[in-house]
């Protein structure tokens, strides 16, 4: 009864393969380009990208203690904690609280940015810290598409399903 979906990108934003399910005569909902769910962790990438951009280096430290203050209090998985963490060991390791802490220091705009750079057209809560460990939803395409950004260094990448034809020399003077 379970269901699958899968997309398999180029950085270019070449969809090589995709799975929207297990049997479109049984379901004909497309779960790689219609199901909307939560990134969780995998959106932490849009937090560190929008620090990075922010002037932060990799090996800059940032608090990896327990979030005491305030009614939201994230936990990091094993209830493992340090004093302090260096952003590419957070990243690393993905440290719920740093992540958080750098959505509170970066501001939330900063973060949307990021991830809206990278092609994110998904509603993107702002004021809600929770938001740094993934809790809005987008597809999986949108995801991959976002993720195949960074591989290519290019931003946004968007997906298509065949790849682009390379261009003459005499392009120029058709555009």
């Amino acid at each position: 009864v379970a269901q699958v979906a899968l997309v398999a990108m180029r950085p270019s934003g070449e969809v090589v393969a995709m799975v929207g399910g297990k049997d479109y005569a049984q379901s004909p909902f497309n779960r790689a380009t219609q199901a909307r769910r939560q990134p969780g962790s995998t959106f932490k990438l849009f937090v560190y990208l929008a620090a990075i951009r922010a002037g932060m280096d990799p090996s800059d430290l940032i608090d990896n203690t327990p979030i005491e203050e305030g009614s939201y209090r994230p936990r990091n998985a094993g209830d493992q904690y340090s004093d302090a963490i260096t952003l590419e060991q957070a990243f690393a390791s993905s440290s719920n609280v740093a992540a958080v802490r750098l959505y509170y220091q970066l501001g939330d705009a900063a973060v949307i940015a990021a991830a809206r750079d990278l092609g994110v057209t998904s509603k993107l809560p702002a004021g809600d810290p929770s938001l740094a460990l993934g809790t809005s939803t987008m597809s999986l395409l949108e995801l991959t598409s976002a993720y195949a950004g960074i591989a290519a260094n290019s931003f946004a990448v968007e997906p298509r399903a065949f790849p682009r034809e390379e261009g003459g020399w005499l392009d120029w003077l058709i555009d």
